[in-house]
C-alpha cells in the first residue's frame, strides 16, 4: 500500500528541517522531493509553519500521554519504569523528527513546551507525595532540562549509550531531585 501523501509531506519536511532552518525551506523544494504539486501541498497545509506546528503538537501530545501516570511510579523500582522505556521507544521510533526539533530548539519552541510537560508531570509527583518546596520551580526547571539533555545526548550518540543506560541516567536524575 502506498504511503499517504500527508505522511510523505511530513517525512520530506523532517528530512529538510533536519538540515535547514524552516525559513530556508520552500514548499516547492519539499514538493519536488515527493513529486507533488504545490497545490497538492496546500490541500493539506496552509504553509510550512502549520506543518511544523502540527508535528510539534502531535509529539507533545504523545509524550504527555505516555507519561500521564509517571507521578505514581516507584522510582526506586526500575521494574516500574515503563513510562521511561515507553518514552525512549517513542523517541527512538521518531528519532529523525526529534533530532530535527532539538536541532532548532531556539526557533520552534519545542524544547520549552516539552519542558513544561515534564515539569507538570514532576509537579504532580511532588503534590502526590505531599511535598512542598519553595524552590520547586527551580528544581523542576533543572530536572526537565537535564532529562531533555539526556534524551538529546542519547539521540546524538546512540552507539555510546544503551537504552538501559539512558533510562538509568534519567531515573537517577529524577530520583535525586524529586524523591
Amino acid at each position: 500500500m502506498q504511503q499517504s501523501r500527508k505522511v510523505q509531506i511530513r517525512e520530506a519536511f523532517i528530512n529538510l528541517y533536519s538540515e535547514k532552518d524552516i525559513n530556508q525551506i520552500s514548499v516547492q523544494e519539499l514538493c519536488d522531493l515527493i513529486s507533488m504539486s504545490r497545490t497538492g501541498f496546500y490541500h493539506y497545509y496552509d504553509d510550512l509553519y502549520e506543518l511544523l506546528q502540527e508535528l510539534i503538537h502531535q509529539v507533545l501530545y504523545d509524550l504527555q500521554d505516555l507519561n500521564k501516570d509517571f507521578y505514581r511510579i516507584d522510582l526506586n523500582n526500575h521494574q516500574e519504569a515503563k513510562p521511561c522505556y515507553d518514552t525512549l521507544a517513542y523517541i527512538h521510533d521518531n528519532s529523525s523528527l526529534f533530532k530535527a526539533l532539538l536541532r532548532h530548539q531556539g526557533t520552534n519552541n519545542f524544547v520549552y513546551q516539552w519542558k513544561q510537560i515534564i515539569s507538570d508531570d514532576f509537579r504532580k509527583r511532588y503534590l502526590f507525595q505531599n511535598k512542598n518546596d519553595p524552590k520547586l520551580d527551580l528544581i523542576l526547571e533543572m530536572t526537565s532540562s537535564a532529562v531533555i539533555g539526556l534524551y538529546d545526548y542519547w539521540l546524538r550518540h546512540p552507539e555510546d549509550i544503551t537504552e538501559d543506560e539512558i533510562a538509568g541516567a534519567i531515573l537517577f536524575q529524577v530520583c535525586h531531585t524529586l524523591v
